[in-house]
């Protein structure tokens, strides 16, 4: 299986970004064509050989290559020994490649799909995977797990509001509505830090 990692942005000069590039990848650099010959895409190499701008290997069991589609498409074609490298790759250079473009504020979509190469000039799509911002791990983190802590303490307070809006049983219901709600937020935060930056999913 191999994963292909895209990175939808504008990385600025193609020519900066790909002298970037090969200084990040350092003494990891290695030849373009016997990279290509390690991977699946080997039986399209006359295709595939003039498009690739760089590669590199990591402890020669993960092998990497880099596409430029238009200025605003980074392709990485990342073969391993199995899907957990692969996997492991595509997080570290979700996280470094951003970082080289010229302006690094640029708005990314980050994805990934885990392939799994077929006996015909087909390859099957097996796993996707897809970049999550620290927002959408806090909505999520907060529709998944904490939802209900809030709900009942908020028809407490609908009710005491309407029909006790001047007894104790609306203060306290006040006080318990919003300690609830700090009490959400902050482990929510702290939770949504800590959680997978990555969602997978199979195909």
């Amino acid at each position: 299986m191999y994963l292909e990692l895209r990175i939808i942005g504008d990385y600025g000069s193609k020519t900066d970004f790909i002298k970037e590039l090969k200084n990040e990848i350092g003494s990891n650099a290695a030849a373009i064509a016997s990279t290509l010959a390690k991977t699946s895409l080997q039986r399209y190499a006359s295709i595939v050989l003039p498009k690739v701008v760089a590669a590199e290997q990591i402890l020669h069991t993960t092998h990497i290559l880099y596409f430029l589609e238009g200025r605003d498409t980074i392709v990485v074609h990342i073969a391993g020994r199995i899907v957990a490298d692969t996997k492991v790759q595509a997080k570290r250079l979700a996280r470094r490649l951003p970082k080289l473009f010229a302006d690094t504020e640029t708005k990314l979509k980050i994805s990934a799909v885990i392939y799994a190469p077929g006996s015909a000039d087909f390859d099957t799509p097996v796993i996707k995977g897809e970049q999550m911002s620290f927002w959408k791990r806090l909505f999520d983190t907060f529709a998944e797990r904490w939802l209900t802590r809030v709900v009942t303490p908020a028809i407490i307070f609908s009710g005491a509001a309407a029909f006790l809006p001047n007894s104790s049983l609306f203060q306290s219901a006040s006080i318990g509505l919003a300690a609830a709600v700090v009490s959400v937020v902050i482990e929510g935060i702290i939770f949504a830090r800590k959680a997978e930056e990555w969602e997978w999913k199979e195909v």
